[in-house]
């Protein structure tokens, strides 16, 4: 009778998956003018057009490149 006890416990509540994790951690960004990159079909990285400030205060058109 105990293990008829036991089984529909088990049944009953499955095991927890694993906690979604979150961490923070510094990153730096590097412009670099006029760079070339090559994306691999299996890269998960984006691109985002934007605007950059460069030295003297103006704005000037970017592509970025997001990934992890």
């Amino acid at each position: 009778m105990v293990f008829a006890y036991l089984a529909a416990a088990a049944i009953a509540s499955p095991p927890a998956g694993p906690a979604p994790s979150r961490a923070s951690a510094p990153a730096t960004v590097r412009i670099l003018p006029g760079a070339r990159v090559h994306l691999g079909p299996a890269s998960k990285a984006k691109l985002v057009k934007a605007a950059v400030r460069i030295e003297d205060g103006q704005r000037r058109p970017a592509y970025l490149i997001e990934f992890e």
